[in-house]
């Protein structure tokens, strides 16, 4: 845990440094339990092994205090679903009451997302609030899963739930439960997964309310303005130690399944003394394809990208939020109107991160990774069996990130925005009549660099039922994850399927049926490298050759490093010539 940096033993109001500590800390644990109860308590793997969910606690004027270690593409979203919350509910909160929606145009999300809100109340005053969200496995809607990819506006893409209580003061709305129940295709798994969000956020109320209880409301209430009140400060003395200035980049999505390609994102960061403002007012109309990404979740992508270059140390909570301001003009993919189709904003989102990260990279270089997979691609399985019971199955194929200025990439996990697991094997073909022959990394498929991006990713699905309907949603198959500093990008992803003897290359972003013995061919993006790959440790390259990540031609001919066919070693004298002459 970081230490406090200016707090003396005792503050300015009379809380001592201690207390304040037990009550920091005792919040981000709160969170961490109500996040671990959903995930024991879900229903579906989505939740319960993707980790596709996630908590946190709000005070009493809905600013967030705490947040689980979980997906930093929900918990950005937070500060907008409170001001949903209070627009809606302000003078009604009740105890025993919990709020649900999934309006993408309301509390910023997408459907499949479905978040609930419990008011917390001690001594029968406000105290403060407990949120968690999980993505669901179906939505209803055209296609399973809640994302089709060809939507063209949200009325198609499920079941739309306004701001509503899903408890009454204790009391559970059947009747939503039942029009939920009535339009989904596993609505076992979809209610499962909301009784663990609401077993989750009664472990927030219990948890908080003995918290204030232990130090009494006043204590509480000290600590936790002093909390974020701590984060703006160590927010503000980061971001004054960056250049003033204006820094823009801009990055696209290649399609958003339909008829748009090549989509920009152009954003303009702008550090001015101790403050951040970010801008995508520039960026490109909102589009007809599911792609478009509601304000709320692109305030999540770039909040994502600038806490990552900030560091850990600052608590991610509401005091982080006061230096940094997100705007975008209404109308664009990245702040659409209604009723724009937004199931796959998850996507637009990710690269919303890398257009944050690509300008800061111009003012702060030495704390940027290269571009990443900027998202996972996430795929959809539907079938009904022989006895008639329909199976839905959401898996993600999860690539690697880009090169760090002081390491090379981690592997085989999702990018920063998402920060989910890909589902296991095992449990994959126990769900699911499918059959996964190969997942693999793919050699001599990294973004070179000093320090290289994470290698792409294969795999391949053989369909085991009769028929399936599969939806699957990818990226970057045109436009490639930058490098940074001299690195190489990554590779492209690629998609196609293998039916009998015919080999069909889709688009990137399709939905379409599948037959007993058809195979998915799924082959992510890789990340991009930092910084020239001449300049890469010898002994690293020839731990990539041993580890057979890279090929000896590689070696030679993208790091000029030579290695000893003989006594597989780094040649030292024939490496020092050779990129010698590759620098010339």
């Amino acid at each position: 845990m970081e230490p406090m940096r200016d707090f003396e033993t005792r503050s300015d109001d009379g809380l001592d440094i201690l207390t304040f500590e037990l009550i920091r800390n005792a919040l981000s644990e709160i969170a961490d339990e109500m996040m671990t109860s959903l995930v024991r308590t879900g229903r579906s793997v989505n939740t319960t092994q993707a980790l596709d969910c996630s908590a946190g606690l709000a005070d009493a004027d809905g600013q967030l205090l705490a947040q689980a270690l979980a997906l930093p593409g929900h918990m950005g979203t937070f500060p907008g679903v409170m001001r949903a919350v209070f627009d809606r509910f302000g003078s009604e909160f009740r105890p025993g009451d919990i709020y649900i929606s999934n309006d993408p145009f309301s509390v910023g999300l997408h459907m499949p997302d479905i978040v609930l809100v419990r008011p917390i109340f001690q001594a029968k005053e406000l105290a403060g609030f407990a949120l968690a969200v999980a993505h669901h496995v179906d939505v209803g809607g055209m296609a399973a899963g809640g994302m089709p990819t060809y939507a063209t506006e949200v009325y198609a893409e499920g079941l739309r739930i306004p701001l509503v209580r899903l408890y009454d003061q204790g009391r559970v709305n059947e009747t939503l439960l039942e029009i939920i129940r009535s339009n989904v295709r596993v609505p076992d798994l979809v209610v499962g997964d909301l009784m663990g969000q609401v077993a989750a956020c009664h472990v927030g109320q219990k948890r908080l309310e003995a918290l204030i209880r232990d130090h009494g409301r006043v204590t509480f209430d000290q600590a936790t303005t002093q909390l974020l009140d701590y984060a703006e400060r160590m927010c503000r003395a980061a971001i004054a130690a960056w250049p003033d200035g204006s820094y823009s980049f801009e990055d696209v999505v290649d399609d958003d399944g339909n008829e748009a390609a090549a989509i920009a994102i152009r954003g303009t960061v702008t550090i001015d003394g101790d403050s951040l403002r970010i801008d995508f007012s520039d960026s490109d109309p909102q589009v007809k394809g599911s792609v478009n990404c509601p304000i709320h979740s692109t305030f999540a992508g770039a909040l994502t990208a600038v806490q990552c270059v900030l560091g850990a140390a600052i608590p991610a909570n509401a005091g982080l939020f006061r230096a940094i301001s997100v705007t975008a003009r209404p109308g664009t993919f990245v702040s659409p109107v209604e009723p724009a189709a937004t199931c796959n904003r998850a996507l637009t989102l990710a690269r919303v991160a890398d257009v944050v990260f690509g300008a800061l990279a111009q003012a702060v270089p030495d704390r940027v990774p290269a571009c990443s997979e900027s998202m996972t691609s996430p795929m959809t399985w539907s079938t009904t069996t022989a006895e008639g019971e329909r199976l839905v199955w959401v898996d993600n194929h999860i690539s690697g990130r880009g090169g760090l200025p002081t390491m090379d990439a981690q592997e085989g996990i999702a990018p920063f925005v998402y920060n989910a697991n890909n589902d296991s094997v095992e449990i994959t073909e126990a769900s699911f009549p499918l059959r996964l022959e190969r997942f693999r990394l793919i050699p001599d498929s990294e973004g070179a660099g000093k320090f290289r991006g994470g290698l792409a990713t294969e795999r391949l699905y053989r369909v085991l039922a009769r028929e399936a309907t599969l939806t699957y949603r990818s990226d970057r198959h045109t436009s490639r994850p930058w490098g940074l500093a001299g690195g190489h990008p990554g590779r492209n992803s690629n998609v196609f399927v293998t039916a009998g003897d015919e080999v069909v290359q889709t688009p990137p972003k399709f939905t379409r049926a599948m037959h007993r013995e058809d195979v998915l061919h799924s082959i992510m993006q890789s990340g991009g490298g930092w910084g020239n790959p001449l300049d890469r440790d010898p002994a690293a390259v020839l731990e990539d050759v041993l580890d057979e990540k890279i090929g000896r031609d590689r070696a030679r001919d993208v790091y000029g490093v030579v290695i000893s066919p003989v006594t597989s070693s780094v040649d030292t004298e024939a490496t020092a010539a050779l990129r010698a002459e590759m620098s010339r």
